[in-house]
């Protein structure tokens, strides 16, 4: 365990926040007499009542919503207690019991607690997962380790620090490294889906596919992502069936195929490309049509074409001015003349899928009855062409 802990911490100091004293100056055993002083300065009893908690219970509730309480405090030394608390092994094993370990990380308190902290997106929480990656008590648990990449993925615009922090944590065990891919997909920096490259190369074969159907799937139409896929494809994938996959997971979709029942109906699932940028759309092009030159199924092929095929008709919708030109037509479904609302309901129809958002949307507002009616009818002849 000694040398799992040099590894990790090698070269990462503490953080350090602007908002007061790095944790490493903060001990929990002086925390009276910050209670004495703050005392003197007024500090709410609610204050006290916290540091009192975190000292002495064994209630899950309550040593979260204290550690919260420092968290979004405006005293500089609080943040830093809070973190000195995480790195207690006393702490830990109150927040905690020995038998909670004994379940999947996703019951834990600690879990809970971290995630709170990322609650929305912050820089913030960087610097209290950098403190944790460097602490020998926090580290000795191999869920809490996994828990640090669930909270990394709240984090935005990583330092090279962090990166390299999981990067180390992985490297001392490989069982972290789906955690590892889901976290810097999430993260969604060009530097994070860099280190997704670097550890497709280093990685050897382990299960590389379901990287791709799982985790980069999911953010398939950000641009990073994006370039992650083009990087790759260029340089070349020696292993034929990975190639395929990797191509599907970009193009295609096939849950059952990929998923049966694994995820208990709960599949990953891609986002939909009328979300994605019109310049992440040209670059799937490009993508799509490099993909055909290469040595890929037909199954694979026909789902590349396909994608191709819808990736240029959002491109022309938009290009023809679609997205300004639907809540228009949607508006002339209640034009008090009939030709209008006739003719609007079949340039609705035209559009199909690339309006279904639209409509949807005015379906949940008070519409007229006329209106609602046209609406839920485009939607039908919608609904039966996919049929």
């Amino acid at each position: 365990m000694r040398l799992f802990c040099l590894l990790v911490c090698a070269g990462l100091s503490a953080c350090g926040g602007s908002r007061g004293a790095k944790p490493s100056e903060v001990k929990l055993d002086e925390i009276e007499v910050t209670l004495a002083e703050d005392k003197e300065n007024s500090i709410t009893d609610e204050r006290n009542a916290c540091l009192r908690i975190l000292k002495t219970s064994s209630d899950r509730a309550k040593l979260k919503n204290a550690l919260l309480f420092l968290w979004n405090s405006k005293l500089g030394t609080d943040e830093s207690i809070l973190v000195s608390f995480l790195q207690d092994e006393e702490f830990l094993g109150r927040l905690d019991s020995e038998s909670a370990y004994d379940f999947k990380s996703g019951d834990l308190g600690i879990r809970e607690v971290l995630l709170s902290l990322g609650r929305p997106p912050n820089k913030r929480l960087e610097c209290v997962i950098l403190e944790l990656g460097a602490s020998k008590a926090f580290l000795n648990n191999y869920h809490r380790r996994s828990v640090l990449f669930e909270a990394s993925e709240n984090v935005r615009e990583p330092s090279k620090r962090l990166l390299d922090l999981l990067d180390a944590l992985v490297k001392a065990n490989q069982e972290l490294l789906f955690e590892h891919i889901e976290a810097l997909c999430k993260m969604g920096s060009k530097e994070a889906c860099s280190r997704i490259q670097s550890q497709f190369y280093s990685a050897g074969l382990i299960r590389k596919n379901n990287w791709f159907k799982v985790h980069l799937l999911t953010v398939r139409n950000d641009e990073a992502i994006v370039d992650v896929y083009k990087q790759l494809l260029e340089n070349g994938i020696d292993d034929n069936d990975l190639r395929n996959d990797i191509i599907q997971s970009l193009f295609s979709y096939h849950p059952w195929e990929w998923y049966h029942n694994f995820y208990n109906g709960k599949n990953p699932k891609p986002p939909s490309r009328l979300n994605a940028s019109s310049k992440v759309l040209q670059e799937l092009k490009v993508i799509a049509e490099h993909s055909v030159k290469l040595e890929i199924t037909a199954k694979t092929r026909k789902g590349v074409l396909a994608a191709h095929e819808e990736i240029e008709a959002i491109l022309e919708f938009r290009r023809s001015g679609g997205p300004e030109r639907v809540p228009k037509l949607i508006a002339d479904l209640g034009n008090e003349k009939y030709v209008v609302r006739e003719q609007a309901s079949r340039d609705l129809e035209g559009y199909g899928v690339l309006a279904e958002a639209n409509l949807r949307a005015a379906l949940r507002e008070s519409v007229p009855p006329e209106v609602r009616r046209r609406i839920e009818g485009v939607l039908a002849k919608l609904k039966t062409g996919r049929e």
